[in-house]
């Protein structure tokens, strides 16, 4: 039990740190990211490659997933079903997204 308190600890200090970055810090931390992982190749020798779509001040990876997308790289996005699983559904940029009820975007 320690352990899970000690893990939901961390999430919350990190969730904190992260609301507290202005929203210029936020945009050049997303920026910066989305160059290491495209400079890497990395990500541009996969075929198939999930991502997620940001939330609580989570690094934005939307510039990645469009760049990925211009590349022809098959993307998908998590959709979490009522009993909490978590599978990766086909996402192209630009689709319509739809709320989840954590109001994250899912396709």
């Amino acid at each position: 039990m320690a352990e899970k308190t000690e893990r939901n600890e961390l999430r919350r200090y990190f969730r904190a740190r992260r609301r507290s970055l202005s929203a210029d810090v936020h945009f050049n931390n997303s920026l910066d990211v989305t160059r290491h992982l495209l400079n890497s190749g990395h990500l541009l020798r996969g075929k198939r490659i999930g991502g997620y779509w940001a939330s609580d001040g989570e690094v934005d990876l939307e510039l990645l997933l469009t760049e990925l997308g211009y590349r022809h790289r098959r993307l998908a996005l998590p959709v979490v079903s009522d009993r909490g699983h978590m599978n990766f559904f086909s996402y192209q940029p630009g689709a319509r997204l739809i709320a989840n009820r954590y109001n994250i975007p899912e396709p």
